[in-house]
């Protein structure tokens, strides 16, 4: 039997009570929550939405839906150089399902336990489903990451693999939760919980001069950055990192295509002088998504590919919420 709204509301309050905040003045159960100030930081903020059919395939468990909408929110902290401390969700469900709902804040809890975000508040009503997420973080006056930021001569490197989210996603109607195969496992996991690289933009923030987030695409984001700095951007195609999953399941087509324009790794794309290189790969070596040099920034406009010497081009750069690619 369906639940109501309010027993439903109750059961959200009720969820995120466990973890304490000296932070959080008031919490879930009123018109608003009360906020400690950052003090001498800034206020990084942040909303990103999960729409059923768009971003969450059918059959999509609860859990992978609040654990990805949670996520891509800190991945754009991440990118800032921004810690993460508040997160407000509203929920639409097409019925009061109150196992669907538990499950849900399962994935999301999880992860906004290990990086110390609390759930401070939201909204819930009926429709389909969709997640959409308000995030709040803090960044130092002096160490925040932004897209301007870029110099020419500045070095390309990303965090982590490219490639394996787009490809995971391809391959989920093609598998089931008893499939045993390790490399369509990993594919699958990337796609439905992104890993935000929140240490990693920590770690970075006073040695890269740039940085976005990869959710549409290499070619797509990295063209945001340069026309936020005013520059070209050089990229080698065969220096892109690929992981040994991505490598076993990829055609050559898939293998070129996916890490520039694949979308949804939510990895970092950061500009580093050449003379703090060697201390940023350091910075992530113990890392589980260390640093790849990629490319460069240069004078000019735009984002242009090298494969083996000779430019490079793709049909499409990246997806597009009203093109659909």
């Amino acid at each position: 039997m369906a639940a109501d709204e309010f027993s439903l509301i109750e059961r959200c309050v009720l969820s995120l009570a466990p973890r304490p905040d000296p932070d959080v003045l008031l919490g879930p159960g009123d018109d608003a929550a009360l906020l400690a100030s950052c003090g001498s930081d800034w206020l990084c903020a942040t909303t990103d939405a999960l729409v059923e059919g768009i971003h969450i395939p059918p059959g999509t468990p609860p859990e992978a839906i609040g654990h990805r909408a949670l996520a891509i929110n800190l991945s754009d902290l991440a990118a800032m150089g921004a810690r993460p401390r508040f997160a407000l969700l509203a929920l639409t469900m097409p019925q009061g399902d109150a196992r669907y709902l538990d499950r849900l804040f399962h994935g999301l809890l999880q992860l906004a336990q290990r990086y110390g975000v609390s759930l401070v508040g939201g909204n819930l009503s009926r429709g389909p489903c969709n997640a959409t997420i308000t995030a709040l973080g803090s960044a130092e006056a002096h160490g925040t990451l932004l897209r301007s930021g870029a110099r020419a001569g500045d070095l390309l490197a990303v965090t982590g693999t490219l490639g394996d989210a787009h490809l995971g996603r391809l391959l989920l109607p093609h598998s089931s939760p008893q499939h045993n195969d390790p490399a369509l496992r990993f594919l699958k996991r990337r796609y439905l919980y992104p890993e935000p690289r929140v240490q990693e933009g920590l770690a970075l923030r006073h040695l890269a001069h740039a940085a976005i987030d990869l959710s549409d695409g290499l070619i797509q984001d990295c063209g945001h950055l340069c026309k936020a700095s005013g520059l070209a951007a050089v990229i080698c195609a065969e220096r892109l990192p690929r992981s040994r999953a991505f490598e076993s399941r990829a055609d050559q087509e898939q293998w070129l295509r996916l890490p520039l324009a694949g979308g949804d790794d939510y990895e970092l794309l950061l500009a580093i002088a050449p003379c703090h290189w060697p201390q940023a790969a350091t910075a992530l070596g113990g890392s589980t998504a260390p640093l790849t040099l990629i490319g460069r920034l240069e004078a000019g406009s735009g984002v242009h590919v090298d494969y083996q010497g000779k430019p490079f081009s793709l049909p499409s750069s990246g997806y597009n919420h009203f093109e659909g690619t």
